[in-house]
Order: structure tokens, then C-alpha cells, then sequence
């Protein structure tokens, strides 16, 4: 199969969506073949084809360097392969995914070339890093990312090599966007919502847990389970009677709506959502007061990565000593943006 081939196959919002990850500005008012043909062009250019092998993934590398000696491979997983397949790079075939016949060439040409070497180093391990911090904090400075990188890993790097690599991840499916001097959530790009996250947070210091757990959070659905965690997950399971999945699930969802900080009367009524009903008064009064132990220590963007009780133990200390230790044995307290000032 030939790229346009491939690409044909999408929805014309796909190949929009594509298109400007590229960086091309194609009218919409263009009909699919037409935006197709300039995708598959522009996919087949040498340079950007350069560019797109420094930004996929280790596994995506793996997977191109199999895919080039054989006709078809079968990923374990074959998300690890998602940035081939939006960009109709891959298609199915028998046994397994193939690349489209007319990238073959150009993919050996260019797999070694000096930049996607370079661009490669660049950008990893920094991008386990960064989508670690988005995802505990929502939104953080450039600058502040250099900082929290150099905590953790023992070395600088520049702020002109940051912003370098950070474009390349543009043309991954990152969940993170760069605004301005600001690395934020793509939940938040709209509307310039992350503003109004910013003020929220304020000048609190940031929550830095230990390297093992921020290692976690490269993951966008991780979130950090605690002992309260554990009693309303209990609680539930005994209450509903449901299987492991089917629990993972209710709290999945429970615990996105609180770090969304929804109502607490709507947070309330998702077990009913997933047919829990309770009993009496009394039970539901135990998962009311579980549930408010879990949302007081669940961590949250406003909070830059504290949970409240955190936050009330932070500054109940003196001053000198909550910029300088953390309120708890999970992580260090280091406030980057007053360091600055």
C-alpha cells in the first residue's frame, strides 16, 4: 500500500489535524483527497522525515528497524506504535503492520542521520521528565522544568536545547502543549485556561516527590495512591460486590472528578452511575466521610502537586522552615519561581 493509499483512510479531520501538527496551514475548505496528497508529500520530504524519526518513541524506532527487514510485524502493544499509525505510516497486513511501500526508501536513507541522532539525545530522557511534570502540576515554566530536571537528574541542560526539543514533540501525541514561556496540559490550551490555573496556584512552592514516583507520573493516567486510597477502594469493592476491573474503573472515575475538582454532591453520585446503591443512611454516610478523607489527600494542579491536608501542614511551620523541608517523608518542597526572584 502507498502512503495517499493509507492516509485516504482517514477521516478529513485526521488529516487536518496531522497537517498542522506538521506545521502546514492547508485550507480546510480543501476536499480529503486534496489535503491527503499534501500529507503524503509532505511526509515523504527528507527533512521531514528527520524530523518525525527523532520525535517517535524507542519502541516506534523498534519497531521501524524490525518493520524494514521483514514484511510485517506484530507489536506487543500496539499503541507503542501510535504516532506511525496516525501519520499512515503503518497499515495492517497480513501477520502483523507493514510501512507503506513508499516511505521504505526514505525511512533507511535518513533512520541514521546525523540529526536524528542528535535531536534524539535531546530529547530523551527529558521527555519522561517534562510529561511528569505536567501531569502533576498541570502547567510549569520552562525554566522551572530546567531546574526540576537538574534535581532530579544530576545535569543541566540549557534552556535553548529545552525549547529545541520540545517542537519536536509537537509532532508526537504528547498530552502537553507549549504556550509562551509555559509547558501545559492540553486540557487547559483552550480558552487560555491554564491562566486561570497559573493565578490559582500562585506562589506556592512546588511538590517534587521522590524520583520513583515522578518517574510514574510519565504516565498521563498515573495519580498517587495513598492510604486513603486504599480504604475507599476496600470500602466500595465490599459495599458493590464488583470485580477487580469494574472497581478500577468507579475509582478511576471518583478520582478523576476529584482532581477535576468537581462538586462534592456530584462526586457523590458516581458509585450510582456504576449501579452501587447503598443500603442505608449509614453506609452512604462511611462513603461520604472516605471519600472526603481521599479528596483532602488526593494531589492537585492548584496545589502544584500537594494535597490539601499537605498544603494546611506547610503552612501551619514557620516560614524559613516549609521552603526548606518538605511536610511530609514523600517528597521535597522546592519553591523555584521565589528562588528567582
Amino acid at each position: 500500500m502507498l502512503l495517499k493509499e493509507n492516509i485516504m483512510t482517514f477521516q478529513k479531520e485526521m488529516i487536518v489535524m496531522n497537517l498542522a501538527r506538521l506545521g502546514v496551514d492547508a485550507p480546510k475548505s480543501y476536499k480529503k483527497e486534496a489535503l491527503a496528497e499534501i500529507l503524503a508529500e509532505n511526509l515523504l520530504d527528507e527533512e521531514t522525515m528527520i524530523a518525525l524519526l527523532a520525535a517517535f518513541s524507542p519502541e516506534e524506532l523498534n519497531f521501524i528497524d524490525t518493520a524494514l527487514e521483514r514484511h510485517a510485524v506484530m507489536p506487543e502493544d500496539p499503541m507503542e506504535v501510535i504516532n506511525l499509525g496516525c501519520y499512515g505510516l503503518i497499515y495492517p497486513d497480513a501477520g502483523g503492520l507493514s510501512l507503506v511501500q513508499d516511505a521504505v526508501e526514505l525511512i533507511r536513507k535518513v533512520r541514521w542521520h546525523k540529526n536524528v541522532i542528535m535531536n534524539r539525545e535531546a530529547l530523551w530522557p527529558l521527555i519522561d521528565y517534562i510529561s511528569a511534570f505536567v501531569a502533576l502540576y498541570g502547567a510549569v515554566k520552562t525554566d522551572t522544568a530546567i531546574d526540576m530536571f537538574t534535581v532530579y537528574q544530576g545535569e543541566y541542560i540549557s534552556k535553548k536545547l529545552l525549547k529545541e526539543s520540545l517542537v519536536l514533540t509537537v509532532l508526537r501525541n504528547d498530552f502537553y502543549r507549549i504556550v509562551g514561556d509555559y509547558i501545559i496540559h492540553r486540557s487547559i490550551e483552550e480558552g487560555n485556561a491554564y491562566l486561570d490555573l497559573l493565578d490559582a496556584q500562585g506562589d506556592l512552592p512546588y511538590f517534587m516527590p521522590p524520583k520513583c514516583m515522578i518517574e510514574n507520573y510519565a504516565d498521563e493516567w498515573y495519580y498517587d495512591k495513598r492510604q486513603s486510597y486504599f480504604k475507599l477502594y476496600d470500602f466500595l469493592k465490599e459495599v458493590s460486590g464488583k470485580s477487580t476491573d469494574d472497581m478500577y474503573q468507579l475509582i478511576d472515575a471518583i478520582t478523576y472528578a476529584v482532581q477535576d475538582e468537581e462538586e462534592m454532591s456530584d462526586i457523590l453520585e458516581i458509585p450510582e452511575k456504576f449501579e452501587v446503591n447503598f443500603a442505608s443512611s449509614e453506609i452512604r454516610a462511611r462513603y461520604s466521610m472516605l471519600l472526603t478523607d481521599y479528596m483532602n489527600n488526593t494531589r492537585l494542579w492548584r496545589l502544584k502537586g500537594f494535597t490539601q491536608n499537605e498544603v494546611l501542614k506547610l503552612y501551619s511551620k514557620e516560614k524559613e522552615t516549609s521552603e526548606s523541608k518538605a511536610p511530609s517523608a514523600q517528597g521535597k518542597v522546592l519553591n523555584f519561581d521565589r528562588q528567582k526572584k
